[in-house]
Protein backbone atom coordinates (compact mmCIF):
# COMPACT_ATOMS: atom_id res chain seq x y z
CA UNK A 1 0.00 0.00 0.00
CA UNK A 2 1.15 3.32 -1.17
CA UNK A 3 0.88 6.19 1.62
CA UNK A 4 1.85 10.16 1.34
CA UNK A 5 4.10 10.89 4.15
CA UNK A 6 4.33 14.58 5.05
CA UNK A 7 7.52 16.03 6.83
CA UNK A 8 7.88 19.47 6.53
CA UNK A 9 6.62 22.54 4.22
CA UNK A 10 5.66 20.26 1.20
CA UNK A 11 4.39 22.75 -1.80
CA UNK A 12 2.24 19.85 -3.70
CA UNK A 13 -0.57 20.66 -1.19
CA UNK A 14 -2.54 23.60 0.12
CA UNK A 15 -4.54 24.44 2.54
CA UNK A 16 -7.00 26.69 0.89
CA UNK A 17 -7.09 24.63 -2.44
CA UNK A 18 -10.22 22.15 -3.37
CA UNK A 19 -10.97 18.62 -5.30
CA UNK A 20 -11.22 18.57 -8.86
CA UNK A 21 -14.73 18.00 -8.29
CA UNK A 22 -15.74 20.20 -5.33
CA UNK A 23 -18.80 20.75 -5.97
CA UNK A 24 -19.56 16.81 -6.29
CA UNK A 25 -17.86 15.94 -2.74
CA UNK A 26 -19.78 18.43 -1.40
CA UNK A 27 -22.73 17.27 -2.99
CA UNK A 28 -21.93 13.32 -1.65
CA UNK A 29 -21.36 14.85 1.98
CA UNK A 30 -24.37 17.06 2.10
CA UNK A 31 -26.42 13.78 1.00
CA UNK A 32 -25.27 12.20 3.81
CA UNK A 33 -26.61 14.56 5.89
CA UNK A 34 -23.85 13.75 8.61
CA UNK A 35 -22.54 17.24 9.05
CA UNK A 36 -22.38 18.63 12.63
CA UNK A 37 -25.64 16.11 13.93
CA UNK A 38 -25.15 14.64 17.22
CA UNK A 39 -22.53 11.77 18.64
CA UNK A 40 -23.63 8.51 17.67
CA UNK A 41 -22.32 5.02 19.33
CA UNK A 42 -21.62 3.07 16.53
CA UNK A 43 -19.26 5.62 14.81
CA UNK A 44 -17.70 6.72 18.67
CA UNK A 45 -16.90 2.93 18.72
CA UNK A 46 -15.23 3.05 15.77
CA UNK A 47 -12.82 6.10 16.73
CA UNK A 48 -11.84 4.17 19.85
CA UNK A 49 -11.24 0.57 17.82
CA UNK A 50 -9.39 2.63 15.44
CA UNK A 51 -6.92 4.48 18.69
CA UNK A 52 -6.83 1.14 20.38
CA UNK A 53 -5.69 -0.88 17.22
CA UNK A 54 -3.12 1.57 16.57
CA UNK A 55 -2.06 1.95 19.88
CA UNK A 56 -2.22 5.78 19.77
CA UNK A 57 -4.42 7.90 21.99
CA UNK A 58 -6.54 9.55 19.67
CA UNK A 59 -9.17 8.70 17.08
CA UNK A 60 -10.93 10.76 15.39
CA UNK A 61 -13.71 11.16 12.57
CA UNK A 62 -13.98 14.19 10.52
CA UNK A 63 -16.16 15.69 7.92
CA UNK A 64 -14.84 18.20 5.77
CA UNK A 65 -17.07 21.20 4.34
CA UNK A 66 -17.02 23.91 1.76
CA UNK A 67 -14.87 25.81 4.70
CA UNK A 68 -14.74 23.62 7.92
CA UNK A 69 -14.41 21.02 9.58
CA UNK A 70 -16.50 18.75 11.46
CA UNK A 71 -15.23 16.48 14.43
CA UNK A 72 -18.67 14.40 14.70
CA UNK A 73 -16.15 11.60 17.26
CA UNK A 74 -12.96 11.94 19.26
CA UNK A 75 -11.42 9.65 21.30
CA UNK A 76 -9.09 10.57 23.51
CA UNK A 77 -9.29 14.49 23.09
CA UNK A 78 -12.04 17.42 23.58
CA UNK A 79 -12.78 17.84 20.09
CA UNK A 80 -15.69 15.62 19.77
CA UNK A 81 -18.74 17.63 18.35
CA UNK A 82 -17.01 20.61 17.38
CA UNK A 83 -17.01 22.60 13.80
CA UNK A 84 -13.18 24.74 13.10
CA UNK A 85 -12.16 26.19 10.53
CA UNK A 86 -10.39 24.36 7.54
CA UNK A 87 -6.91 26.27 8.48
CA UNK A 88 -7.11 24.19 11.99
CA UNK A 89 -7.69 20.91 10.72
CA UNK A 90 -4.70 18.47 8.96
CA UNK A 91 -8.27 16.99 7.95
CA UNK A 92 -8.85 19.17 5.29
CA UNK A 93 -5.51 18.69 3.95
CA UNK A 94 -5.43 15.10 3.75
CA UNK A 95 -8.81 14.98 2.77
CA UNK A 96 -7.14 15.55 -0.81
CA UNK A 97 -5.34 12.46 -1.08
CA UNK A 98 -6.53 8.74 -1.72
CA UNK A 99 -4.26 7.10 0.14
CA UNK A 100 -3.52 7.39 4.13
CA UNK A 101 -1.70 10.62 4.80
CA UNK A 102 0.76 10.86 8.01
CA UNK A 103 1.86 14.11 9.37
CA UNK A 104 5.00 14.96 11.51
CA UNK A 105 4.58 17.96 13.39
CA UNK A 106 7.26 19.42 16.25
CA UNK A 107 7.70 23.02 17.42
CA UNK A 108 11.06 23.03 15.50
CA UNK A 109 9.57 21.99 12.21
CA UNK A 110 5.91 23.81 12.32
CA UNK A 111 3.63 22.62 9.70
CA UNK A 112 2.48 25.15 7.08
CA UNK A 113 -0.89 23.41 5.99
CA UNK A 114 -2.50 24.25 9.33
CA UNK A 115 -2.52 26.83 11.82
CA UNK A 116 0.62 26.24 13.99
CA UNK A 117 -0.62 28.11 16.55
CA UNK A 118 -3.69 25.72 16.81
CA UNK A 119 -1.74 22.77 16.29
CA UNK A 120 0.89 23.62 19.18
CA UNK A 121 -1.89 24.31 21.68
CA UNK A 122 -3.64 20.62 20.77
CA UNK A 123 -0.17 19.37 21.05
CA UNK A 124 -0.47 17.13 18.55
CA UNK A 125 3.01 15.54 17.07
CA UNK A 126 1.57 13.22 14.75
CA UNK A 127 -1.44 12.88 12.20
CA UNK A 128 -2.41 9.49 9.90
CA UNK A 129 -5.88 9.57 8.58
CA UNK A 130 -7.35 7.96 5.86
CA UNK A 131 -10.25 8.96 4.14
CA UNK A 132 -13.84 7.68 3.97
CA UNK A 133 -14.77 7.18 0.26
CA UNK A 134 -18.27 7.45 -0.42
CA UNK A 135 -19.82 4.80 -3.24
CA UNK A 136 -19.88 7.59 -5.37
CA UNK A 137 -16.20 8.01 -5.22
CA UNK A 138 -15.48 11.14 -3.19
CA UNK A 139 -13.51 11.82 -0.22
CA UNK A 140 -15.96 13.19 2.33
CA UNK A 141 -14.20 13.07 5.53
CA UNK A 142 -11.34 11.33 7.42
CA UNK A 143 -10.89 8.09 10.04
CA UNK A 144 -7.88 9.54 11.91
CA UNK A 145 -5.26 9.23 15.00
CA UNK A 146 -3.27 11.47 16.16
CA UNK A 147 -0.97 11.46 18.84
CA UNK A 148 1.11 13.77 20.85
CA UNK A 149 4.31 12.17 20.80
CA UNK A 150 6.72 11.93 17.08
CA UNK A 151 5.87 8.44 15.94
CA UNK A 152 5.59 6.02 12.61
CA UNK A 153 3.50 3.65 11.59
CA UNK A 154 4.12 0.10 9.40
CA UNK A 155 2.99 -0.64 6.52
CA UNK A 156 0.95 -3.40 7.65
CA UNK A 157 -0.78 -0.14 10.48
CA UNK A 158 -1.32 1.83 7.84
CA UNK A 159 -3.19 -0.92 5.59
CA UNK A 160 -5.63 -1.24 9.03
CA UNK A 161 -6.30 2.51 8.89
CA UNK A 162 -7.22 2.33 5.58
CA UNK A 163 -9.39 -0.93 6.26
CA UNK A 164 -11.36 0.71 9.27
CA UNK A 165 -11.94 3.80 7.16
CA UNK A 166 -13.59 1.49 4.39
CA UNK A 167 -15.40 -0.42 6.78
CA UNK A 168 -17.41 2.04 8.64
CA UNK A 169 -18.29 3.68 5.43
CA UNK A 170 -21.10 1.57 4.39
CA UNK A 171 -22.31 2.16 7.95
CA UNK A 172 -22.58 6.22 7.64
CA UNK A 173 -24.47 5.62 4.33
CA UNK A 174 -26.75 2.98 5.43
CA UNK A 175 -27.19 5.58 8.28
CA UNK A 176 -28.70 8.26 5.37
CA UNK A 177 -30.61 5.82 4.17
CA UNK A 178 -28.38 5.48 1.25
CA UNK A 179 -27.33 2.39 0.63
CA UNK A 180 -29.21 -1.13 0.94
CA UNK A 181 -26.06 -2.85 1.52
CA UNK A 182 -27.13 -3.45 5.40
CA UNK A 183 -30.76 -3.91 7.11
CA UNK A 184 -31.65 -3.03 10.79
CA UNK A 185 -30.62 -6.93 11.66
CA UNK A 186 -26.92 -6.09 9.89
CA UNK A 187 -26.21 -2.74 11.20
CA UNK A 188 -27.57 -3.81 15.48
CA UNK A 189 -25.32 -7.15 14.10
CA UNK A 190 -22.19 -4.77 12.95
CA UNK A 191 -22.85 -2.70 16.07
CA UNK A 192 -22.74 -5.85 18.86
CA UNK A 193 -19.33 -7.05 16.74
CA UNK A 194 -18.03 -3.84 16.95
CA UNK A 195 -18.45 -3.83 21.07
CA UNK A 196 -16.81 -7.16 21.73
CA UNK A 197 -13.81 -6.03 19.11
CA UNK A 198 -13.51 -2.76 21.61
CA UNK A 199 -13.97 -4.98 24.60
CA UNK A 200 -11.12 -7.18 23.96
CA UNK A 201 -8.99 -4.65 22.96
CA UNK A 202 -9.63 -2.68 26.71
CA UNK A 203 -8.43 -5.46 28.23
Amino acid sequence: MSYIKVNRSPKHFDPLSKSVDEDGRLASLRRLGVFNTPSEEIFSIYTELTARSLHTPIGLMSFVEEDSVYYKEAFGSPVANQVVAKKNSPCSIAIQSKEVVTFRYALTEPCVLADAKHLAEAGYKFYAGAPMVSSDGYNIGMLAVADRELRSYTEEELALLKRLSEEVMPLIEYRAGLTRALDVAGFNSKLKELRARVEALRK
